[in-house]
């Protein structure tokens, strides 16, 4: 299979500001877990699906950076767009795999970074997220509907740096492992602490 992708950008030197965007198409074959795999889980028996075919996609997303203050600091908006067909996911009862058509992703996602000082570094990012099956005109699941993180980088001492980050993930659909009825899960935030 043969996919391909096409991006532009150009900047702007006398306002600091960058235009970019990209097409492109795309491939996924299924596995061998998914076309073949016999297993109990706590769903009940699960199947493998030999009759999958391959996900095609193509998706374009356009976007502007602008640098202020020098340039210490930058901020950033995508928007893009991407439909899948033959997306490969569970069934609705999950005792197997099965191809859906017409599924649409889109999103806008915004940042910030800037480097406050020479050994602070902060960012922020956030993205709105809306993938729906547009058969039967409902979100998919396990996917949020928004993510946003934020951190910050600290440089004590030369070659040294501490970073703090929190991740939240928003509300997605899920299915109730008992009914089996359609849910909205709430959302959850992580943080993260690392050196290096």
């Amino acid at each position: 299979e043969t996919t391909w992708r096409l991006a532009l950008s150009r900047k702007f030197q006398a306002r600091n500001v960058r235009v970019r965007g990209s097409i492109a198409s795309g491939f996924k074959a299924p596995t061998a877990n998914q076309l073949f795999v016999n297993s109990v889980t706590s769903f009940g028996p699960f199947t493998g699906n030999p009759n999958l075919q391959p996900e095609k996609s193509r998706g374009w997303e356009a976007g502007l950076d602008k640098g202020f203050g020098n340039g210490r600091t930058t901020a950033g908006v995508t928007y893009f767009e991407n439909r899948i067909d033959d997306l490969i996911t569970f069934n609705s009862t999950f005792t197997s795999n099965e191809n859906r058509d017409n599924v649409k992703i889109r999103g806008l996602e915004l940042y910030v970074q800037s480097e406050i000082t020479s050994r602070v570094n902060a960012s922020i990012d956030a993205a709105f997220i809306r993938s729906v099956d547009e058969v039967k005109d409902e979100n998919l699941l396990r996917r949020p509907l928004r993510k946003a993180s934020a951190s910050l980088d600290y440089m004590p001492v030369a070659d040294t740096v501490v970073t703090v980050e929190a991740v939240y993930t928003g509300p997605r659909y899920d299915i109730d492992a008992v009914n089996f009825a359609r849910i909205r899960r709430g959302g959850y935030t992580i943080i993260n602490l690392a050196t290096s």
